[in-house]
């Protein structure tokens, strides 16, 4: 079974540690997490993961360089907890209500049958 690559940026740390406990999944790997935006594109060309997730908070999305991110991962994930929503990179939105949600999205490109989503 293929596992997912997953790189995390933050602006709070609680969003960082949730995260990281909601995705403890033998699927899901975080390999790699900053808060420094900075750096991002850096890190993730280095680290090459499947997928990143952004905190979402207001103008802070806006100063990334979403389309330099696509060339070295294969999904963007936009996360704004103010209103639950998910953003897809392709422009796909999802309500997420809880953490079995976002990890099917993580997931969701894995062959059939070869996950099982657990609570907990």
């Amino acid at each position: 079974m293929g596992e997912r690559r997953v790189f995390v940026l933050w602006r709070h740390p609680l969003f960082y540690e949730s995260v990281r406990l909601l995705l403890r999944h033998p699927a899901v790997a975080i390999v790699g997490a900053t808060s420094d935006d900075t750096t991002v594109q850096e890190m993730v060309s280095a680290l090459k993961p499947d997928v990143v997730i952004v905190e979402e908070v207001g103008e802070d999305w806006q100063r990334l360089d979403p389309i330099g991110l696509l060339e070295t991962v294969a999904k963007l994930l936009s996360l704004n907890l103010s209103d639950n929503e998910l953003s897809v990179y392709s422009r796909r939105d999802h309500t997420v209500d809880d953490a079995h949600a976002l990890l099917a999205l993580i997931l969701e490109d894995l062959p059939e049958g070869g996950i099982e989503l657990r609570a907990g």
